[in-house]
Order: C-alpha cells, then sequence, then structure tokens
C-alpha cells in the first residue's frame, strides 16, 4: 500500500510567499525561508518552491533564498518556475535544489528535459 505523503507547495512571487486563487490576485503571507523551516521541523515529506511570477527569472537573491532553504531543510526540495534552459536547472541544483520542477519547457523544448535528466536522473 501506498504511504500518503505530505508535500507543502510555496508560492513564491516578488521575493515573498503568496497565498493565490487560481495563480491570481496573491496576498503575502511570510517569509520562504521561515515557513520553510516550519515545515521542514514538522519532518513534511517534500518541500516545493514555486516562482509564479509571469517571466521570472532566477536572479542571485532567489538562488540565494534557494541555497539558504536547502541548507537549512533536509527534506526533499524541488524548485520550479521560470526554468527555460539547462544552465538554469544547473545553476538551481548547484544551490541544493534536489529536484526542478518543468512546465512550459517540456513542449517549447523538450530537449532540455533530455539534457537535464541524462545529467542528473530522470528522478531530478
Amino acid at each position: 500500500m501506498l504511504k500518503k505523503r505530505i508535500i507543502a507547495s510555496l508560492l513564491f512571487s516578488k521575493g515573498r510567499l503568496v497565498k493565490t486563487t487560481r495563480f491570481e490576485n496573491g496576498r503575502d503571507v511570510g517569509d520562504a525561508l521561515s515557513t520553510a523551516r516550519i515545515y521542514d521541523d514538522q519532518s513534511i515529506d517534500e518541500i516545493v518552491l514555486l516562482a509564479i511570477d509571469k517571466g521570472f527569472i532566477w536572479d542571485e537573491t532567489s538562488l540565494n533564498l534557494v541555497e539558504k532553504i536547502s541548507q537549512r531543510c533536509f527534506s526533499p526540495f524541488s524548485v520550479g518556475g521560470g526554468i527555460r534552459t539547462f544552465e538554469q536547472a544547473r545553476a538551481l541544483f548547484d544551490r541544493g535544489a534536489d529536484k526542478v520542477v518543468l512546465n512550459n519547457t517540456l513542449f517549447s523544448d523538450p530537449g532540455v528535459t533530455t539534457e537535464i535528466a541524462s545529467v542528473y536522473g530522470s528522478q531530478a
């Protein structure tokens, strides 16, 4: 029998966590690092950080956040949103992400998925 897993999905917009309705009308709900720490302390099964801003680009500030969360939290950590190239995925893996979440890239450039899987494995 499959074990039920609890996965926290943290929606990230303009440097803060937001609560949305269908990814619209987001309202600020706090700091991503603090929230991830709380979930990790409660032994959650996985943490997913999703950047939901249209045209989001992983800059140094947001990559540093990924690194801080990965250093503090020991739950599996997935990161997604705005990942369009292998280099962007590699930057997230280098900062501590265990997995990357792809969406539009799967359709616009399926070769990126193959490249990521060949280097990091299909589970990533």
